[in-house]
């Protein structure tokens, strides 16, 4: 999958790249081969991130997974070129690497970019036609009702007091548009469930089907619901590395990165000094060190 970028000057790459080079100092020297692999490719990561994105900012929440998760570091486990990936993965899909918006999840032995469901929600507001978006569970013991038909939508909703984390019966989304209209979906916790079965990344100890099932479960029914909605492109790439996630297929590049190196101009060369005449004798300037 190609990614089309729009064009920037020399200096706004150049200032980009610069950002990227500040957050990167901020992962730990002791781990100094990843921080220069990141440094290496400064300025792709530099062109993937949307505009809005700060550099130094996602390149903080890149320093702080790191640090929260030393084990992606380990090259037996891991490699450094597939942790590269995701990275570009995610700067491509404009989502901060924070276990929140998106995270990397291990799946024998490949770390996998998987956008989270507070992502998917930042990603689809950005398509300037949604007025608000609702993902919401209905846990056991709510007063709790819905229908569907010509008019689908919940009917009544009132959450009880009484109820626990994770014990859901219905997880269900309201998607408002900016011209009056909306979309609707919701999905019984054995509808939610069937579609876990069918992920094999689910049954790996550090799947966020174990360590948060219910946002899983939010995640799953917005997926069902922005799929009828208008995608933005870095919304249906993210949505499309999920999938692969999900199924447990390797992930390839949502970007190409031949493309973003022709289209990320080089920092303009400075002429070299004039010879000097001395005597009526050419001497060749000096030249500086390569660094």
């Amino acid at each position: 999958m190609g990614l089309l970028l729009k064009p920037r000057t020399r200096t706004q790459v150049h200032n980009r790249s610069k950002e990227i080079d500040m957050g990167t100092d901020i992962i730990s020297t002791r781990d100094d081969a990843t921080k220069n692999l990141l440094k290496s490719h400064h300025r792709n990561i530099a062109a993937l991130l949307p505009p809005q994105m700060p550099p130094a900012k996602f390149m903080r929440t890149v320093a702080n997974t790191l640090l929260k998760h030393p084990e992606y570091l380990d090259e037996k486990k891991y490699d450094r070129a597939n942790l590269l990936m995701g990275i570009l993965n995610g700067a491509a899909a404009g989502l901060e690497i924070d276990d929140r918006e998106s995270a990397l999840v291990p799946y024998k032995g490949k770390l996998q970019f998987q956008p989270m469901y507070q992502g998917l929600v930042k990603l689809a507001r950005q398509s300037g036609e949604i007025s608000t978006i609702q993902v919401t569970v209905a846990r056991k013991g709510d007063d709790f009702d819905y229908e569907l038909g010509m008019k689908p939508g919940v009917t009544r909703h009132k959450p009880s007091d009484n109820t626990k984390y994770g014990e859901y019966t219905h997880v269900y989304c309201v998607i408002n548009f900016k011209d009056g209209g909306y979309q609707f979906d919701i999905m019984s916790y054995s509808d939610v469930m069937r579609i876990k079965a069918k992920s094999p990344s689910a049954n790996s100890t550090s799947s966020p089907w174990k360590s948060d099932p219910e946002a899983m479960g939010l995640k799953t029914v917005l997926k069902r619901t922005l799929k009828l909605c208008p995608q933005s492109t870095e919304l249906s790439r993210a949505m499309a590395l999920d999938n692969l996630a999900e199924i447990g297929q390797a992930q390839a590049a949502a970007f190409d990165l031949d493309l973003v190196t022709l289209n990320v101009a080089e920092p303009e060369a400075k002429p070299e000094p004039e010879a000097a005449t001395t005597n009526g004798t050419t001497e060749a300037a000096p030249k500086g060190k390569m660094i």
